[in-house]
């Protein structure tokens, strides 16, 4: 009788059904806690890399593994290897290795499970100009002109002005002409911290071609209508010379001022930072 009676069949089948199903929802939510402490800890290993970069005191792998531990979360969580390192320079180099605490994993005989993270950081640079080299190939016209070399920050404010080439006009001595420097030499400037960089030409309009330096008109080469009294031409580098043409609004030929531009350059840090791909 016992055998024929199958109540309560369907509820043991169930009960038995019912664990691997729960064991499956169960590692799922470990796997699910891994991968967000995962991403916890890639977050927080970033921002010490990127700390690390930044720092104006220099690359301290102590101080890195400080700041990371400070800014994470690491209840529960077993760092077994942390390490700061620098690379390619002033990049920064960060490895986390830890083991994570599972629940129903722990059933499966897995009691952590581990997880590593990678992260570099590097500062941001750009190339800059750092020297400049100028020599007149040309100049004409009866009204002396100058030639400056100036240098400005994001705001547009001038932050140093230099005078770099000179043409004088006497019309007294049979028109003579006169370039500051000479022909054969050059005229080498040192530049420093800077946005935006550039130049200005003077022209002095003494209409007793006397060669004053009175009625002067300015034209800049950051100017939006700069097109209309410059040509350049060439590139600009260690390499190869950049050739300007200067029109002072007479006959357009572009032939008042002619000089060129040798250009020395750098990698200069910007003050950012950023992950490294």
């Amino acid at each position: 009788m016992l055998i024929k009676n199958q109540d309560g069949n369907a509820s043991i089948i169930f009960s038995i059904c019912a664990i691997p199903v729960i064991l499956a929802a169960g590692v799922a939510i470990d796997f699910s806690n891994l991968s967000k402490t995962h991403n916890r800890m890639q977050i927080a290993l970033d921002t010490a890399a990127l700390a690390s970069a930044s720092s104006d005191d220099g690359f301290n792998s102590d101080a890195a593994s400080a700041y990371f531990k400070a800014n994470s979360e690491l209840q529960g969580i077993k760092i077994t290897k942390l390490t700061f390192k620098k690379k390619h320079g002033d990049e920064t180099a960060a490895y986390l290795r830890a083991e994570v605490p599972n629940s129903f994993l722990t059933l499966a005989g897995r009691p952590t499970s581990t997880i590593e993270v990678n992260s570099t950081a590097k500062p941001v640079t750009e190339r800059k100009l750092t020297e400049a080299t100028f020599q007149i190939t040309n100049a004409q016209g009866v009204y002396d002109k100058d030639i400056y070399f100036f240098t400005k920050d994001k705001d547009g404010k001038i932050l140093s002005e230099t005078l770099i080439l000179q043409y004088d006009y006497d019309n007294a001595n049979g028109g003579k002409k006169t370039f500051i420097p000479k022909m054969n030499g050059s005229k080498t400037v040192e530049v420093g911290e800077h946005d935006t960089y550039g130049q200005r030409m003077v022209v002095y309009e003494d209409t007793t071609y006397k060669g004053g330096h009175i009625n002067p008109k300015s034209y800049s080469s950051d100017d939006k209508n700069s097109s209309s009294w410059i040509k350049i031409s060439g590139s600009c580098d260690s390499k190869n010379k950049q050739t300007q043409n200067w029109e002072d609004g007479g006959d357009k030929n572009y032939l008042d001022f002619v000089f060129t531009m040798r250009c020395k350059t750098d990698h200069v840090k910007t003050g950012e930072v950023r992950l490294v791909e």
